[in-house]
């Protein structure tokens, strides 16, 4: 059965309960109001208590969105993001990640064999590319190329990229979460050792495993635990050493701000630079870090390439008409849509002069704009 021989497997604990105390759930309205939402957090509450706060704890799964607790055919009245952010809230402040396998993609049979596929002690990165220098005169982009917070988006999606015409014509971050190589060890083998010298592979939502940074530090909403914060330092640095990884793709906070504070813990294992989602803030740099929010999405899978480049110069001209330094997250799309997508751009806004660049390259050269006091 897709997903169970795992659980089985590593004695997992499986439930469906609904993180709203609002509402009744669709699937069980009889029952007092905040039933479900008080398990969920007295089920979290007991794995924290069985690692004593020390250990991150993943939660293999995501919200049935096109069966209950959502407002898709009716179901609830809160939407699908909207649900996907309370769950990771709450998940969040039990000191617990998520492999968020969503709806679509979300069949991953054997993993409970491939579990056991045996990883080198630790992988080499790709390298910045050598002799290229910063041009203020230049549009530089990166891409974060997500979502692979996920075993069973990542299992599915590495053998089909990698049979793409155009994978290595251009410089990629392919976000992959480390935490998914307990599940998914042969994929990360895999990559890193016949994707081309052009795809680097960094961590997607939040580093090793999806969750809320804000919901680490007391107080603590939907908790009232001490900081997990150190717990969630050592589990992602044991990940970024093994897997030669320095950037954050898309630290993501929901409708939480992410401040100083937990970029210095997250400094202390992406000590490159990270993307986050917190559009028109100011880049900042804490501990030699560069810390940047996304411009904007403009790609999933099947989206029309003019669309993506609209919206990309959309935003760019209304939030963003003096930087020069962008990062836009696509979801699921293909390196031949990528190169298509960057080709667009050219051709639309040639005085933009658009340059994309690696991760290593693009945190460097945004790093010198901000000590510069350029307008980027």
């Amino acid at each position: 059965m897709y997903n169970h021989d795992y659980a089985i497997a590593r004695s997992a604990f499986v439930f469906d309960v609904s993180s709203y105390d609002d509402e009744l759930p669709c699937d069980d309205p009889g029952q007092p109001l905040g039933t479900d939402f008080a398990t969920m957090k007295e089920i979290f509450r007991r794995q924290y208590e069985r690692t004593a706060g020390r250990e991150i704890i993943t939660v293999c799964g995501f919200n049935p969105w096109q069966r209950k607790y959502t407002d898709y055919n009716g179901y609830g009245k809160h939407g699908g993001v909207e649900a996907e952010w309370r769950f990771t809230e709450i998940l969040s402040a039990y000191n617990c990640v998520k492999d968020a396998d969503a709806y679509g993609y979300c069949g991953l049979a054997n993993a409970s064999l491939c579990r056991h596929y045996k990883l080198k002690d630790k992988y080499i990165n790709r390298p910045a590319k050598k002799g290229v220098e910063y041009d203020p005169k230049k549009t530089y982009i990166l891409f974060y190329v997500g979502d692979y917070d996920a075993g069973a988006w990542t299992y599915r999606f590495v053998p089909r990229w990698y049979r793409d015409k155009k994978l290595g014509k251009n410089p990629l971050m392919w976000c992959f979460n480390p935490n998914l190589s307990d599940r998914i060890p042969q994929v990360f083998d895999f990559i890193y050792e016949n994707y081309t010298q052009n795809d680097y592979f960094q961590a997607g939502d939040s580093g090793a495993g999806y969750n809320n940074p804000y919901l680490l530090y007391p107080p603590r909403v939907h908790s009232d635990l001490p900081s997990g914060a150190e717990a969630f330092v050592s589990h992602n640095k044991y990940y970024f050493d093994k897997f030669d990884m320095h950037c954050i793709g898309f630290i993501i906070n929901g409708v939480y701000p992410t401040d100083e504070k937990q970029m210095a813990d997250l400094s202390r294992f992406a000590d490159v630079g990270s993307g986050y989602n917190g559009y028109g803030a100011p880049t900042k740099i804490v501990n030699g870090a560069v810390f940047m929010p996304h411009t904007c999405d403009i790609s999933g899978e099947g989206v029309d390439i003019k669309r993506s480049v609209a919206i990309a110069l959309d935003h760019i001209d209304r939030n963003n008409k003096d930087k020069r330094f962008h990062i836009f997250r696509t979801i699921l799309t293909s390196p031949s849509t990528h190169d298509a997508i960057l080709d667009a751009l050219r051709e639309e806004r040639p005085e933009a002069n658009f340059e994309l660049v690696d991760p290593y390259t693009f945190f460097k050269f945004a790093k010198i704009a901000v000590e510069r006091g350029e307008t980027y």
